[in-house]
């Protein structure tokens, strides 16, 4: 729940990113009160950081939550439905009333929407304009970059599929996971991933030429750092990568 002083700020500023934020955050929380091991990550790197998932949402599935506030365009909304749909299980936009109309149409049918608005009532609150429902294209070789390199040789390891790709480059072990693993397993082993590192130590985010060494292939990969966000992926990391070609970070 948003305490008192929380609304008052929310609705002075709700047009704001933050307070969007926040008054998703608070809408999470019965969700997260009634299973204990919902994990809530805000920014969550995908596509080896090239893109952001502004709130991602990690129970039983993968749901991601892309934030549009007043203050932001809706612009660059393809390509980051793009990129979202290429990973997650469940997507939802999150908008004020001024940004409906103009995205709607940008939507796949399985994503859902949800709308800012002003309750005489109760202040600024999130309503459900559209229910989403389960995304019919999630491409496992996209998924499988979400795994840092020792996760996914482990995976393979545990399955005798390793042979080859130990110590190899990250796309080359991703790429025999995606072969290996069913999809319904390989989204389990992400989720399962992303909530084990929530109950880890902050751990520092690496140097930009780790990123995009390939020499060094059993450093975990962690959510790249700014400079790589801005910047198109070099050819030589791209492998056979799935996620949209030519990737910018996508800015609101």
């Amino acid at each position: 729940m948003i305490d008192q002083t929380t609304a008052q700020n929310l609705s002075v500023q709700a047009s704001d990113d933050a307070a969007l934020r926040a008054l998703l955050h608070g809408s999470l929380a019965p969700v997260r009160a009634a299973d204990p091991g919902t994990v809530v990550i805000d920014e969550l790197g995908i596509c080896r950081g090239q893109v952001r998932v502004d709130v991602a949402l990690v129970n039983g599935h993968l749901h991601g939550f892309e934030l549009k506030s007043a203050r932001d365009t809706i612009r660059r909304l393809p390509r980051q439905v793009e990129f979202y749909s290429a990973v997650l299980d469940r997507a939802t936009l999150v908008t004020t009333e001024s940004h409906l109309a103009a995205a709607l149409p940008v939507l796949p049918e399985w994503w859902g929407v949800r709308v800012v608005i002003d309750d005489p009532a109760s202040g600024f609150r999130i309503i459900h304009h559209r229910a989403e429902s389960a995304n019919p294209h999630v491409d496992a070789r996209a998924l499988a970059e979400l795994l840092w390199y020792d996760e996914a040789l482990s995976l393979l390891e545990a399955r005798e599929a390793a042979r080859g790709v130990r110590g190899k480059a990250r796309w080359v072990v991703w790429d025999r996971l995606a072969q290996t693993l069913s999809l319904s397993d390989l989204r389990g082993a992400v989720r399962k991933a992303l909530k084990a590192r929530s109950r880890q130590p902050t751990v520092p985010q690496q140097r930009l030429d780790d990123v995009l060494s390939t020499g060094d292939a059993k450093r975990p990969m962690i959510q790249a750092p700014e400079p790589l966000m801005r910047q198109p992926v070099p050819r030589h990391i791209r492998g056979n990568d799935l996620c949209p070609k030519n990737a910018r970070e996508v800015a609101r």
